[in-house]
């Protein structure tokens, strides 16, 4: 959304970070509330959860599929949409 105001060519959507922060945000909030799971596999999925939410940013930009501005967006984009989810969760 930035690039319009910032006039810079688009390489390419946010929706690979919104997914990955939607999708893996919401199993890492269901590892943190969900105590009949196995101690072991709430750390393990959390951790590598909270990897891929890191990573896949680092990983766009890195290949030049988006701008710094369009992960970003992003990332805004799919916190307030998984805080959404997670209100009727």
């Amino acid at each position: 959304m930035l690039k319009y105001y910032q006039n810079l060519p688009n390489p390419g959507s946010q929706r690979h970070v919104v997914h990955y922060v939607v999708f893996f945000g919401f199993l890492f909030a269901v590892m943190i509330v969900g105590k009949n799971i196995a101690l072991f596999w709430r750390i393990f999925v959390g951790i590598f959860s909270a990897f891929l939410i890191l990573t896949v940013s680092i990983s766009r930009i890195f290949l030049g599929a988006h701008w710094a501005t369009d992960v970003i967006g992003g990332y805004l984009f799919g916190f307030v949409y998984l805080g959404i989810i997670l209100t009727f969760y």
